[in-house]
């Protein structure tokens, strides 16, 4: 951070310091308390179906066993070998195959995971109460400078709920990140937009500025990933209002654009305007509920 900018930021946090109080009425939403500071939460609901993805056969993907490659399995395949359990007794790949057996019946994503399992056999072992989907809101692309928003989305039996935690100032950011980090623990299975490089970064950052533990290991579905994997040449980009524009229809026509929104925190913070903040609080509900639809894409 350039000595002008950081000093810009203490400024900031300076006057913003001095302003009280809080804004208190943001669409709906109530102040709470945690780890001995305060932040505020909005939160929603709506009815829908989560479309689960069905995965295949873990038992029948010989290449799951290192050295595995599709002239390897063709052939074994011709030798009378089809399924892991097959092979528990081969000269060559009987240990890996009991591996690989017990990883599979013991749930253990993670192996399968570096084993080389696909996105969409590891999300079908979950069940889809167990997933939280993931966004935030930062007030730049580097990690030095605050996140204030952070938008989680859950379903159970035909109900989506959906939470957002808000810094109104610079000072709730410690126990924002505090609380999102104790509601993750709840969810094995995380999903987000760019999440590996961006938002799951992001948040580790922030927790090590703040000296708060990191989050614990998820299961990480990034479905930028499948995005490319699907659209990429057949669209402009791959960003998420790209997708939405061309594939869902589903993006607000009012919607702020990214670019804007560091600014618009900024001016938040200093006059806690909130019509200035709720348009954010929208943009991040709009992004959270089109990864809810995204979900099929993993076996296309």
């Amino acid at each position: 951070m350039s000595m002008d900018l950081a000093r810009r930021v203490r400024e900031r946090q300076r006057r913003a310091a001095s302003r009280r109080p809080l804004a208190q009425d943001i669409m709906g939403g109530r102040e709470i308390e945690h780890e001995g500071g305060t932040l505020y939460l909005i939160t929603d609901e709506w009815s829908g179906d989560l479309p689960w993805p069905s995965p295949g056969d873990l038992k029948c993907q010989l290449q799951l066993l290192h050295g595995i490659g599709p002239y390897n399995e063709g052939r074994l395949r011709t030798e009378g070998y089809h399924r892991l359990e097959d092979l528990v007794d081969h000269p060559r790949w009987g240990p890996q195959a009991r591996r690989m057996l017990a990883a599979i019946d013991g749930g253990d994503v993670y192996s399968l995971r570096q084993a080389g399992a696909r996105d969409l056999d590891l999300v079908g072992m979950f069940k889809p109460e167990e997933a939280v989907f993931l966004d935030i809101e930062t007030t730049g692309l580097v990690s030095v400078r605050p996140l204030f928003l952070v938008g989680m989305v859950h379903w159970r039996e035909g109900v989506f709920y959906l939470k957002q935690y808000l810094a109104r100032c610079f000072e709730e950011e410690g126990p924002l990140l505090s609380l999102v980090i104790n509601e993750l623990q709840d969810f094995p299975l995380l999903f987000t937009y760019n999440g590996r490089k961006f938002d799951v970064p992001f948040i580790r950052a922030r927790c090590l500025f703040h000296g708060l533990p990191l989050p614990r290991g998820q299961l990480h579905v990034d479905l930028l990933s499948h995005v490319r994997r699907v659209w990429q040449g057949r669209l402009p980009n791959c960003r998420l209002t790209t997708v939405e524009d061309y594939c869902l229809q589903s993006r607000p026509a009012d919607d702020i654009p990214g670019a804007l929104i560091p600014e618009i925190y900024y001016h938040f913070v200093e006059t806690q305007d909130v019509g200035a903040i709720e348009g954010v609080i929208s943009h991040n509900a709009s992004d959270l509920k089109t990864l809810t639809k995204l979900l099929p894409i993993l076996g296309g």
